[in-house]
């Protein structure tokens, strides 16, 4: 899927289907975890965490690519950095 984003010539209408995609698996996850019994809740929750994943893994590698081009005067390490520390805080909260 990265290489269909980077180079398929594509890239908004494929990432228009993995935005929704991703919309679609918070909603599923946020509809799990409010509405399904515990008991029930472990294997539906396990699946979509997968598809999250599963959908959103492609992005990474453009959205690096992107934020070297679009910061000409921070080297790559710096944007790299950058985006890996604001994925993780917002992870943890």
């Amino acid at each position: 899927m990265t290489i269909l984003l980077s180079r398929g010539g594509k890239f908004k209408l494929y990432g228009i289907i993995i935005l929704i995609a991703s919309v679609i698996s918070f909603t599923m996850f946020h509809l799990i975890a409010t509405k399904v019994p515990y008991k029930e809740a472990h294997s539906w929750m396990i699946l979509a965490i997968v598809f999250n994943g599963a959908t959103t893994i492609s992005l990474y590698s453009v959205v690096f690519e992107y934020a070297v081009e679009l910061t000409p005067g921070v080297g790559e390490a710096m944007s790299g950095a950058i985006i890996n520390s604001l994925t993780n805080v917002l992870g943890f909260v």
